[in-house]
């Protein structure tokens, strides 16, 4: 399986069934040791032995046959989320990816809605919004339909492969307007006229 380490980073999984030097301690009055860069969400084997200086003194290996899971976080939260100066039909939504944790990225998930309008349930809501499938990429465009001048409310989080492991939604805290159309100027130069009694 592959996964993501304690940093955040993804990792393929090493070999299975491999038992791994994790931590030694030195001293008999020791009797813990933390152990680190371990995937999130795993389970995990342990075991333990004491060396001697004579090799034939060591003890045999005592085995925690129950396995130890690994905690999960969740990613956090997109920061610095913006909105652009809507266009008549769009608007330039842009944000910085917070620390993915243990998630493992499928897409930022941007809703933009009406304001004043409640946001529907689930996590595919009937708004207007984009997914960016590629985490590098930090901005994308709304398009609103036909919404020219009206005011929408946004949100955003990131998303990943376990749903445990969302993002928190992040709102805007202002209200950005889409652009009212420039409207068409009147024709000039009417002219009438009328060949027969009954048309012109």
């Amino acid at each position: 399986l592959e996964g993501v380490s304690a940093s955040g980073l993804f990792e393929k999984a090493a070999a299975g069934g491999e038992y791994v030097t994790k931590c030694l301690t030195y001293s008999r009055n020791d009797l813990s040791c933390m152990v680190t860069d371990l995937l999130a969400d795993r389970d995990y084997h342990i075991q333990a032995r004491e060396r001697c200086t004579d090799p034939f003194a060591d003890s045999e290996y005592y085995r925690r046959y129950v396995e130890c899971r690994t905690l999960t976080a969740p990613a956090e939260d997109p920061e610095g989320l913006t909105v652009a100066d809507g266009d008549l039909y769009t608007m330039q939504v842009a944000w910085v990816p917070g620390d993915p944790k243990a998630c493992i990225f499928l897409y930022m998930d941007v809703q933009v809605k009406e304001n004043g309008t409640d946001w529907p349930e689930g996590d595919n809501p009937p708004v207007f919004g984009c997914r960016v499938a590629n985490r590098s990429i930090t901005k994308c465009a709304v398009h609103v339909g036909l919404g020219s001048g009206l005011a929408y409310e946004v949100r955003m989080r990131e998303t990943c492969t376990v749903r445990r492991l969302f993002s928190q939604f992040v709102v805007l805290p202002r209200v950005p307007e889409t652009r009212m159309p420039v409207t068409s100027q009147l024709p000039e130069n009417l002219v009438a006229n009328s060949p027969t009694p009954t048309s012109l």
